[in-house]
């Protein structure tokens, strides 16, 4: 670059950090405007750097002297003295940045940065122009759309082949060029193709500006700017020579002949002959590889010779060579194969060939389009790790390597960009394919010039070799990095989710809108019986009694309706068992207003129901006995009470006191009795109950004097509130009873419930089966009933009381079996 500023010292620092700040820059510079036209004049730069206050020309007289000699040179004027009005005339003249000199060594990064952006962006203007004047002199029609289908560029062979010039079509969309029926079809195949994959190739039939039609190939691809690029090729005379051709050769080669064992011509279609501007005089008994279609190129004749003599060793040939046409040059795909006899002698050799010019060619003009596409094109020879011999597209954006490096001699090669734990398979994968002439599909990963890891996506060709050259693969490879780890992540959480699900004790399940089992977890097929393979794409009211499914269909729709809803039911098996489950169930949503099913847990309740109907028999034993004691007991006991009271009247005697003590503790009895026998099991609802509170509150209720407690957990369990308080609440006064007034009891959790122990006498271990026992008691005062009640309440809920000496020589009551809240 050249930089021209007035003070020397100044030029030179700023040239210092220029230069430091990016190794492609070399500074140059001038004390005046005068001496810096005179370097522009004698050298060649990228962009010129100015002072604005100098003697002589100012910044703004050079801008635009330079302007007038270089148009498009980048003129970045950085002044000391900067003004609205200065950066107006700056800007009026053409200047590419302004920059206004600051304390600090700060502005010299910012001033290399807008050298950098501007010549980039004139480098890439020069290579866009350089592109479209390419575009320009093709034969092909080449137009660009915007993304609402208008024409922003078309070329002149475009135009020309509508009959139209180019400035009608600009602006016009791509509609005006097709007929109605035609035009539908675009919009409702093409465009959908081209949002989905950014490609679509076909044939369509246009319509010239004078009404007449004609069969096009398009071939369209979308930009990385969201705009439409479109190669139109007319078929009309291509259509017509192929159905030529498919009627003279039933769809097969183009070429035909015949030739003997050793090489010699025999026979050769009108249209070899044609193709070649040869008579049957010319051919007739030349060996193949000196006539006029293959003499002239030497490495043609060699290839069709050993192609011949492989033949007559009873081999099949095949190859792309280069043949001598009436009408020039062409490439050929050459087969040559033996015909045997019934003895398997080979007797004549049969050639055919076809016409593959206008393919290679098409390929090489729609190289010009490749830097639209979002990922690399190559074409690479598969000697020494398949060195690339052409590389277009986004090469730097993906490799971190230009173009030219990927392209030039001694550079990577492409096994060399390949992960190392990818590259086995991918050198398999393409060495296959080149030799087969297999098109493929792999995804691997490459490390960049700069170490990074990337996936990527690649689909490519073999292609055989041409004119005795090594074999080739031709290619596109994308970058799929972040769909590949978006998809990796989605995977993960789902094995997570999956995982989490079948660890579950319960039944999961999701049930779709129409009632289909969609998803459920392995406790869901291990319970019912089934496989998952049988599970899929069962009812829900397969899995219920013909006698529930009414009620089942009934929860189904109201949890769709009012969002959740929970229902017992007995569950059907493979086996045609019933198990009794509670189902809970809750809405499931797509979004917040479309319904797609539910998603429900389901809790076995085997345990509780047989506690219920074994409760249901004892109680109604208890009711009757209720009534036996509080009338056939309390009349008697009352009277003998009264009897007592009068006696005491008539004489005083320690007997009668004895004798109304006796009476006051029976009718205790009694009471207590009565009220227990008539109590049901108050199943209540089963809910999270944290146990350390509700303990606490249980050692108020009851008398316990100067008793201690000390609990020992933060445990949450599943009971009924107040049947856990019963327990607890019995337990407790059963430890002071017999601890004294001065008993610690504690209260602790375990792995599958929780304890209850005092430091108190104990019970001994012959009678610790017999405390349970209604009316057992080893104090006066005692009901018998208390640890009855505690085995009644565990009981209901499906637990087990243990007993046994607690570590203090007490006791120690274990209940287990208890369902703990994690």
């Amino acid at each position: 670059m050249l930089h021209v500023d007035d003070d020397p010292a100044f030029a030179d620092l700023t040239a210092t950090y220029l230069e430091r700040a990016d190794d492609r820059f070399a500074v140059e510079t001038a004390t005046s405007a005068d001496d810096g036209l005179d370097r522009l004049v004698g050298g060649e730069f990228d962009c010129v750097v100015s002072d604005h206050d100098m003697p002589g020309r100012n910044g703004l007289e050079l801008l635009r002297s330079v302007r007038a000699e270089y148009p498009n040179l980048p003129f970045i004027l950085f002044t000391g003295k900067g003004s609205e009005e200065v950066a107006s005339e700056a800007i009026s003249a053409g200047v590419t940045d302004y920059l206004q000199k600051e304390p600090g060594t700060e502005q010299y990064a910012i001033l290399a940065n807008r050298v950098r952006n501007a010549v980039e962006r004139t480098v890439a203007q020069r290579e866009r122009e350089r592109h479209l004047n390419a575009i320009e002199t093709a034969h092909e029609g080449i137009g660009i759309l915007d993304e609402d289908e208008r024409f922003v560029y078309v070329n002149q062979a475009y135009a020309e082949l509508y009959g139209y010039d180019s400035e009608t079509l600009v602006g016009e969309h791509w509609g005006r060029l097709y007929d109605d029926e035609t035009a539908r079809t675009i919009d409702e195949e093409v465009r959908p193709t081209l949002d989905a994959s950014g490609r679509w190739q076909g044939e369509k039939t246009g319509v010239r500006a004078d009404g007449t039609t004609f069969v096009a190939e398009h071939t369209i691809t979308t930009t990385d700017h969201g705009e439409f690029v479109c190669l139109v090729r007319d078929l009309t005379e291509r259509k017509r020579r192929e159905r030529r051709f498919e009627a003279v050769f039933n769809n097969m080669y183009s070429f035909v002949g015949l030739l003997d064992p050793d090489g010699t011509v025999v026979e050769a279609n009108e249209t070899a002959l044609a193709f070649g501007g040869l008579s049957r005089e010319d051919v007739a008994g030349t060996p193949l590889w000196e006539t006029g279609w293959f003499a002239p190129n030497e490495g043609s004749r060699t290839n069709v010779r050993a192609a011949v003599e492989r033949a007559a060793s009873g081999e099949q040939y095949r190859d792309q060579l280069r043949v001598r046409g009436a009408d020039g040059d062409a490439v050929v795909d050459l087969l040559v194969r033996p015909v045997t006899d019934e003895a398997g002698e080979v007797t004549l050799l049969l050639w055919e060939g076809r016409d593959v010019t206008e393919r290679r060619r098409r390929t090489r003009e729609l190289e010009t389009l490749v830097d639209n596409l979002p990922g690399v094109v190559y074409r690479g020879t598969a000697d020494g790790g398949w060195p690339m011999e052409e590389v277009g597209g986004r090469v730097e954006h993906l490799t971190g390597y230009s173009a030219s490096e990927l392209g030039s001699q001694g550079g990577p090669c492409g096994d060399e960009l390949v992960h190392e734990d990818d590259r086995e398979e991918w050198r398999e994968t393409t060495r296959a394919a080149a030799e087969r002439q297999e098109s493929f599909e792999l995804t691997y990963r490459i490390v960049t010039k700069e170490g990074t890891t990337k996936w990527v996506w690649e689909r490519g060709q073999g292609v055989s070799a041409v004119e005795g050259g090594a074999e080739h693969l031709e290619g596109f490879i994308t970058d799929i990095t972040a769909r590949r780890e978006v998809t990796e992540e989605l995977q993960r959480e789902r094995a997570f989710v999956e995982q989490a699900l079948d660890t579950l004790d319960e039944l999961f399940y999701v049930v779709g809108e129409d009632g289909d089992l969609q998803r459920w977890n392995r406790r869901f097929a291990d319970v019912t019986g089934y496989t998952d393979e049988e599970l899929s794409g069962m009812d829900a009211a397969e899995f219920f009694p013909d006698d529930e499914r009414e009620r089942i269909a009934d929860a189904i729709d109201r949890t769709l309706t009012t969002g959740k809803v929970i229902v017992e039911a007995d569950l059907l098996t493979k086996e045609g068992d019933r198990k009794p489950y509670e189902f809970s169930g809750s809405r499931l949503r797509h979004s917040e207003r479309d319904v797609v099913g539910l998603v429900g847990v389901g809790r076995e309740l085997g345990g509780r129901k047989r506690h219920e109907r074994t409760h249901e028999r004892r109680n109604g034993r208890l009711d009757e006995f209720a009534r036996t004691v509080s009338h056939d007991l309390a009349s008697p006991l009352n009277v003998a009470q009264g009897r007592i009271e009068l006696a005491r009247e008539e004489c005083d005697s320690e007997h009668l006191s004895e004798a109304a003590g006796a009476v006051s503790r029976a009718q205790e009895l009694v009471e207590d009795a009565a009220t227990l026998a008539q109590e049901d099991d108050r199943s209540g609802d089963v809910e999270a109950v944290d146990l350390s509170p509700t303990v606490r509150d249980c050692w108020r209720n009851t008398e316990t004097a100067e008793a201690t407690l000390v609990v020992d957990t933060e445990l949450t369990i599943r009971a009924v509130r107040s049947r856990l308080q019963q327990l607890l609440e019995n337990l407790i006064r059963n430890a002071v009873e017999h601890g004294g007034d001065t008993v610690v009891v504690r209260v602790g959790g375990t792995d599958g419930g929780f304890y209850v122990a005092d430091d108190g006498p104990g019970i001994p271990e012959g009678e610790r089966d017999e405390v349970f026992e209604p009316g057992y008691s080893t104090g006066e005062d005692g009901s018998g009933f208390g640890l009855w009640i505690v085995s009644r309440v565990a009981d209901d809920h499906g637990w087990e009381v243990e007993v046994t000496a607690s570590e203090e020589g007490g006791t120690r009551h274990d209940i287990t079996g208890v369902d703990i809240v994690e």
